[in-house]
């Protein structure tokens, strides 16, 4: 006769199921550093990754036009400019055109400005959150040596991401913080606008 089972076992398997959940958030956070960015980084006080090369994801909402929204990786001689410009594959960024999507600059340590528009029109799943999205604009090329100012103006009302570098290694962040997994659902299920220094 089968008997029903014992709080021990429960507790178990409350445990086992927890454990095995934190684990799993726990991946993506792994693969891609996440930072949320708010309108206090503007480009006097952004956050900057010490090793441009390591891959972090910096998460935004541009609340109305000209919104801007800044960060800043550091490279040493001969490594990899790496960036992808996304967005979420839901109303109302995937209506917006391309020519009123964000625009980004880039400032290098020689002063030279470069300018990333958003030509690009990509749907991808991105396996680890299990999130569609579209990549709007990419960089790769040779870095300077020295930190690289990236600006992103907004052009409409939007939720957009900035994943950047690709080593998967632990990274340093200054001037910021590093979040959890939470931050990128959390993202992908708000609409802007939205304030996200409670997150």
């Amino acid at each position: 006769m089968l008997r029903p089972p014992t709080r021990r076992l429960s507790r178990i398997l409350t445990v086992t199921i927890t454990t095995l959940l934190a684990l799993i958030v726990a991946l993506p956070a792994w693969a891609h550093h996440t930072v949320i960015l708010t309108k206090a980084n503007t480009p006097g006080n952004a956050p900057r990754v010490v090793d441009g090369a390591v891959s972090f994801a910096f998460y935004g909402w541009m609340n109305k036009p000209l919104d801007v929204r800044s960060f800043k990786l550091t490279f040493t001689a001969g490594q990899r400019l790496y960036f992808e410009a996304i967005m979420p594959d839901l109303a109302p960024e995937n209506t917006i055109p391309n020519h009123h999507l964000p625009q980004i600059l880039i400032t290098t340590p020689s002063g030279s400005l470069i300018a990333v528009p958003p030509t690009l029109r990509e749907p991808f799943y991105e396996e680890h959150s299990h999130t569609t999205l579209i990549r709007f604009a990419k960089v790769d090329r040779v870095a300077e040596a020295g930190t690289h100012h990236i600006v992103v103006i907004g052009a409409r009302q939007q939720r957009f991401a900035l994943a950047t570098g690709l080593l998967e290694a632990p990274g340093q962040l200054e001037n910021g913080t590093i979040g959890t997994f939470y931050y990128v659902i959390h993202w992908y299920q708000t609409p802007a606008p939205y304030d996200p220094a409670g997150v």
